[in-house]
């Protein structure tokens, strides 16, 4: 009986143009912090998420090595379609203790990649 009821969900939420989707509502992002002068990582550094509204999100720190991780925010929602799943710019801002902070702008798209690496980010040094 439950299978023949999610079976007719499934058809009618199908036919009715509503479907269920696991989406991003934050990106997940990873990469190294390195010293801009000579390559060598930067251990300790602070990687904080942004929404657009420059709320703290999610933050990391980077480890001996010099790199991050912070895991993506997915969720399961029903879809009406056709629908527009417009991508939207948060900021991730990169600082140090003796570095100069850095921001990039990461694009997160509902519909796209979960993950995103930035590869190597580059902190200048502060002038002393």
């Amino acid at each position: 009986m439950k299978v023949r009821l999610a079976a007719v969900l499934v058809f009618v939420g199908s036919a009715s143009g509503c479907f269920p989707y696991h989406f991003t509502t934050r990106i997940g992002i990873s990469g190294t912090v390195v010293d801009a002068r000579n390559s060598t990582p930067i251990p300790d550094a602070t990687v904080i998420i942004s929404d657009p509204a420059n709320q703290q999100v999610a933050s990391a720190s980077t480890d001996a090595s010099g790199r991050f991780r912070i895991a993506p925010h997915r969720v399961w929602w029903i879809y009406i379609v056709p629908m527009d799943a417009f991508p939207y710019r948060t900021p991730a801002t990169i600082s140090a203790l003796g570095y100069e902070s850095t921001s990039i702008a990461v694009v997160t798209n509902p519909m796209g990649p979960k993950e995103l690496s930035l590869g190597e980010i580059h902190l200048e040094p502060r002038a002393q």
